[in-house]
């Protein structure tokens, strides 16, 4: 049974904002209940992980969230500095980038989610497309032998 909408844990509590963590993964519900209730995503994790593309950073975005990132794996191509958020080198910045991304505008803001929900939607038609092709390359063979 799917839990009551509640807030995620905050990491910065002492800061008058609302953060969304990386979430684990709960049903598509419960994720975008927390989104709704945030202010701003944040992803830092440990400098030794790489990571080749971050879906929960393109969940975020396509909630229109700004997105306050570490500057390692693709998160550097993921997230343009001032389009869709800030990208941080270090774990220091990160309490200052919040903080701009919150203290945005109601125009600032909407800037941002609408990069933000057009980058989501053309990760997700690039990777439609890649399936696609790829299930059209593994089938050929198949398709061609009857």
């Amino acid at each position: 049974m799917p839990h009551p909408a509640r807030p995620p844990k905050v990491v910065f509590a002492t800061l008058p904002i609302r953060v969304l963590p990386l979430h684990e993964r709960k049903e598509e519900d419960h994720r975008r209940r927390q989104a709704a209730w945030a202010d701003v995503f944040w992803y830092f994790p440990h400098p030794r992980l790489e990571e080749t593309w971050c879906r929960t950073v393109t969940e975020a975005m396509a909630h229109g969230l700004p997105c306050v990132v570490a500057a390692h794996g693709a998160m550097r191509e993921q997230v343009v500095e001032g389009v869709h958020g800030h990208v941080v080198r270090e774990p220091a910045e990160c309490v200052q980038a919040l903080l701009r991304s919150t203290g945005l505008d109601a125009a600032a803001r909407q800037r941002i989610a609408e990069a933000n929900h057009a980058r989501a939607a053309a990760f997700a038609d690039a990777a439609v497309r890649h399936w696609h092709a790829l299930y059209a390359r593994l089938t050929a063979p198949c398709r061609g032998s009857s």
